[in-house]
């Protein structure tokens, strides 16, 4: 039974990085406001996916290491990306700064959600450490 939890939880998992993946290919080009957006939306998910692996797999060494680094590299560039950028046009295809929506909307919430996790995280963490010396 639980062979069958985890297999659930792991393509559930997988499912949402691969439209995420899928999401920004196929929106490669379609924000001229800010063209590089969509590439970082398919390097956040193919990290994630990656981290994904390493987490379930119980890997914890040099590479996990390596991944997450990146990873906060690419958080970081994201966020200055889209703090750079004005709000797009997300209905106007022949302005200058439009972005279409889905890429912008996503990957704003798609950044949002992973600093939220990452303050939990942090606070959790340091919870827990705060409960242990006491």
């Amino acid at each position: 039974m639980m062979m069958i939890k985890n297999n659930v939880k792991l393509l559930s998992g997988l499912g949402l990085r691969i439209y995420f993946i899928y999401l920004g290919l196929k929106c490669v080009g379609k924000c001229p406001a800010q063209p590089i957006l969509p590439i970082l939306g398919v390097l956040g998910a193919v990290l994630m996916l990656l981290l994904y692996f390493l987490f379930s797999r119980g890997i914890t060494n040099l590479l996990e290491d390596i991944v997450l680094t990146i990873y906060y590299i690419w958080l970081i560039m994201v966020t200055l990306v889209l703090f750079q950028l004005d709000v797009p046009d997300l209905h106007n295809e022949k302005v200058g700064n439009y972005c279409e929506s889905s890429v912008y909307i996503k990957t704003v919430v798609f950044v949002v959600l992973h600093w939220v996790v990452l303050f939990l995280l942090i606070l959790f963490s340091t919870v827990k450490d705060l409960n242990k010396k006491t």
